[in-house]
């Protein structure tokens, strides 16, 4: 029997398998720690040395725990973590075997520091404004407290699947 704690967390991998398309390696939300429908998301990603951007400096004897873990994964694991927001609050209609979430833009993105193998990425998103179609998130990553990356507008919007797969 595994413990309560770790049940949470395969639990919650798991839902979050159902709401996103994505799949290793690149599934970039671990767990969600807390929801509030309608308003916020505090997600988390646990950067390791198994993941792609480590592949080359695998079994290298230095040098591997020093390389950054790209900018751009850490900016799509937040919009991961805002669309999971999206969806648990039912804006849109979001229906997964109906709709896809689509990714419009990104606006006022800083990168202020660096995460590496061995670092958990929080993410905490909130939602700026709810349209009949779409969204707007803004929010911060961080590792341990500190500042990693702070996002003012990311904007996500449903639509048909069947529309976008024709396109």
């Amino acid at each position: 029997m595994l413990p309560p704690a770790l049940e949470t967390i395969l639990a919650d991998h798991e839902r979050i398998k159902d709401l996103l398309p994505h799949r290793y390696p690149m599934l970039l939300v671990d767990a969600v720690r807390e929801l509030r429908a309608g308003e916020s998301i505090r997600a988390a990603k646990a950067v390791t040395l198994d993941e792609a951007p480590y592949a080359r400096a695998r079994g290298a004897a230095t040098g591997t725990a020093t390389r950054s873990y790209p900018t751009s994964l850490v900016v799509e694991s937040f919009c991961q973590a805002a669309g999971i927001l999206f969806m648990e609050s039912g804006l849109g209609g979001y229906d997964p075997h109906r709709h896809v979430l689509l990714f419009g833009a990104l606006a006022g993105c800083r990168v202020t520091g660096a995460a590496f193998p061995g670092d958990v990425l929080t993410h905490h998103a909130r939602i700026v404004k709810a349209f009949s179609d779409s969204a707007v998130f803004a929010g911060e990553v961080a590792v341990g407290g500190r500042p990693v990356l702070t996002v003012d507008q990311v904007v996500m919007a449903v639509r048909d699947r069947e529309m976008v797969m024709r396109s």
